[in-house]
């Protein structure tokens, strides 16, 4: 089984970041322990539960896929969907400020 990442810096200006397997949008979670082990709820952006500005209520993408994060025994942060599937990344670049 391959090793999943909640956040991985993969070069210097890539990253890794789960996305929603159904609509491709950023998934929220709150974790507030570290220990090894620990669980707490995770969902869609998309999602009404998520705490968003609506614009333009006529083309609101809704989406309701909830999921799980554990916390593994590196400290990071592994994200599945209720079913237990782990869930996809999408890479993304931005510039880091020079130092």
């Amino acid at each position: 089984m391959a090793k999943r990442y909640a956040r991985k810096l993969i070069g210097p200006q890539i990253e890794l970041v789960p996305m929603c397997p159904k609509c491709r949008g950023s998934i929220y979670w709150s974790m507030y322990g570290g220990r090894e082990g620990q669980r707490a709820g995770a969902y869609c952006s998309n999602n009404a539960s998520a705490t968003r500005v609506i614009i333009d209520p006529d083309n609101m993408i809704t989406c309701q896929w909830e999921g799980y994060v554990v916390r593994n025994k590196n400290g990071a942060v592994d994200v599945f969907s209720i079913d237990g599937c782990a869930v996809p990344h999408k890479v993304v670049r931005y510039k880091r400020p020079a130092k």
